[in-house]
């Protein structure tokens, strides 16, 4: 009797064992946070789809590891960037996290944004052989830009560029700076206004264009979240400065090589 009685306990005290252990586990399943990153989808060397079809970019990468510090689930939305802060208001995606300007115009409207990470100038991108030296050159001549950037308020501003917009014959915006470069390259227009790392990035792999040697506006890259994640967006602050700390930043950004010198979180 004492022998099953014996056996009996130790099945019960299995059975209660693997039910607590699987209700821990069903626990940490539920309780797993799922991060989903907003970027353009056609910004190298920042974000945009492998010839695999996966996406990847420094901001792609940074944001994965942050997530995996973390514990969190990570995700990649393509969002359109002229819509960007409406799908994001929208949760379509938890930031906006893509070579994107710091502008004020989002401080004001109340969307938490993180530290600057990255210093980025205005560029025009010309054919070689367009006879085109500086932004002058340009005048009564088509320039084009893309939508929902900072250089197409640089070029509608008052303070900004709008003046040498205004010597233009027009300003042609495309949803996409390929597109832009599209055109470019169809002769539609005569130059690319775009970010410089993205217009080197181009060039570098296109041949027969240039970058016009001219300060045309400095800005700052940063992360957009909604008003009401402030503590969201201090939990990827704390793990990219975690990623800094630890090498894997510096180890993903020499991946990089032509935009290492502007990043803001690696010694100079």
């Amino acid at each position: 009797m004492k022998k099953i009685i014996s056996i009996t306990l130790a099945v019960i005290i299995l059975v209660m064992t693997f039910a607590f252990a699987g209700c821990g586990d069903k626990k940490e399943t539920q309780t797993k946070q799922k991060f989903i990153m907003g970027i353009d989808a056609e910004y190298p060397p920042f974000s945009y789809m492998d010839e695999k079809g996966n996406y990847t970019g420094f901001d792609v990468e940074i944001c994965k590891a942050a997530c995996d510090y973390l514990g969190w689930d990570f995700e990649v939305f393509g969002v359109n960037w002229d819509n960007k802060l409406m799908q994001l208001d929208a949760k379509e995606c938890d930031c906006v996290w893509s070579g994107m300007t710091i502008l004020d115009s989002m401080k004001e409207a109340g969307y938490v944004i993180s530290k600057p990470y990255f210093d980025n100038e205005q560029v025009l991108v010309v054919k070689e052989d367009s006879g085109v030296a500086s932004s002058k050159d340009l005048a009564g001549k088509d320039v084009a830009v893309q939508l929902g950037t900072s250089g197409e308020s640089l070029l509608k501003d008052e303070e900004g560029l709008k003046s040498l917009a205004d010597t233009f014959n027009k300003v042609i915006t495309c949803d996409s700076f390929l597109k832009c470069f599209t055109e470019l390259t169809g002769n539609a227009v005569d130059a690319v206004f775009v970010d410089k790392p993205v217009a080197e990035n181009y060039v570098n792999e296109n041949k027969g264009f240039k970058i016009i040697d001219e300060d045309l506006g400095a800005e700052q890259y940063g992360i957009a979240f909604r008003s009401s994640d402030t503590a969201l967006c201090e939990s990827i602050e704390g793990a990219v400065a975690a990623l800094v700390e630890n090498g894997t930043y510096a180890e993903i950004a020499a991946k990089y090589p032509a935009i290492v010198n502007n990043l803001l979180f690696l010694a100079k």
